[in-house]
């Protein structure tokens, strides 16, 4: 899911004011979204869980068939039509992201069952060579009886391709970051040293971040770990999507939790970079943003715990009627937005907001 704009740096000042506005209902003003109609091949559970577009007329989007299948879907400028994935082995496969470099080049990434017996969880790879998928193999960590997992990929040309994920052995329920990279020939582990690991976005082949409960930073030769700021000693981030901004900027979305008994409280985490140095804040409390895809300082677009969002410049706005795109968010080269999810779980969400 490419993230990456050709647009004014974000600065930490703007984004800062922003994610301390409150996130009130959009106006009646706002543009609406509409519901595109997709394809639910399951009786039970249908996901959408990543959204990326080659083209207008070639919008990626994969989840699964609650967890049993992998689920690809693709918009075609009239419809929304199911394309069969690859087959993989096991009794189960799911895909969490997907991004690529244009039409006859798309990554989709996410895990499968390791076997028949279901002993085991490996990672998924399908690559779309502009006719079929086909399962590309890749790299498990630990003992056969252990899950590696992959949450996000992102394409930086054909022969320069990413994945992270995670790594969960069989006796324990502690994950470590994984990170693999594709050569144009095979994927391969790469150490990073980072502590964690759910999105990834690149500007360049040379400027590529990593975030999670901490933020990880590849220069072309090395990797750094950068922590975010100013948090409190009680609050725990975490960052599941990443998105670039301008020549030297970033912006990340996510979680946070800290104690408040009788429970714990949780809400949206917003972490801003400006070149220099990371600050996060929380952008609101009960609800989660899940991704983020900026295409101005005073146009960034969102999806979370209870659908789209807005920022305009000064406040988050919720967009009114767009429940159930909780999953990823991307704009295509007409600059119409598309976001993704599943509607309770059950049914396949899609919505569309042309430019």
């Amino acid at each position: 899911m490419r993230k990456s704009m050709d647009i004014a740096v974000l600065t930490l000042v703007t984004v800062a004011a922003a994610t301390l506005s409150a996130m009130a209902p959009a106006s009646a003003g706002e543009t609406e979204f509409t519901r595109v109609p997709s394809p639910n091949p399951s009786d039970t559970t249908n996901t959408l869980a990543g959204v990326y577009a080659a083209a207008p007329d070639a919008v990626w989007m994969v989840g699964d068939t609650g967890y049993t299948d992998a689920l690809i879907e693709r918009w075609n400028g009239r419809v929304i039509e199911v394309v069969p994935a690859a087959p993989t082995p096991g009794r189960s496969a799911s895909l969490r992201a997907v991004d690529g470099t244009g039409r006859d080049d798309v990554w989709a990434v996410g895990s499968a069952a390791a076997d028949t017996s279901g002993i085991g969880t490996d990672t998924l790879v399908q690559h779309w060579n502009g006719t079929a998928w086909s399962r590309v193999p890749s790299p498990n960590l630990g003992a056969d009886r252990d899950a590696t997992r992959l949450f996000d990929v992102e394409a930086i040309a054909r022969d320069n391709v990413w994945a992270i994920g995670g790594h969960t052995a069989a006796d324990t329920t502690t994950s470590t970051p994984v990170v693999i990279h594709w050569d144009g020939t095979e994927w391969r582990v790469v150490p990073t040293g980072c502590r964690s690991a759910h999105s990834i976005a690149a500007r360049t082949a040379t400027d590529i971040w990593i975030a999670g409960r901490t933020m990880c930073h590849f220069d072309g030769s090395t990797w750094t770990v950068h922590d975010l700021g100013m948090v409190g000693p009680t609050r725990i981030p975490s960052l599941t999507d990443i998105a670039m901004v301008g020549p030297a900027g970033a912006i990340a979305v996510g979680l946070y939790t800290a104690p408040c008994p009788p429970r714990a409280c949780y809400g949206s985490e917003v972490a801003t970079w400006d070149g220099t140095r990371w600050q996060s804040t929380i952008a609101s409390n009960e609800e989660r943003l899940v991704s983020v895809h900026p295409l101005s300082p005073n146009d960034i677009w969102a999806v979370g715990s209870t659908g789209v969002r807005h920022y305009d410049g000064s406040t988050w706005t919720t967009v009114a009627g767009t429940g159930g795109a909780n999953g990823d968010i991307t704009v295509d080269q007409t600059g119409t937005v598309w976001a993704v999810g599943p509607t309770y779980g059950i049914k396949t969400t899609v919505l569309r907001r042309p430019r």
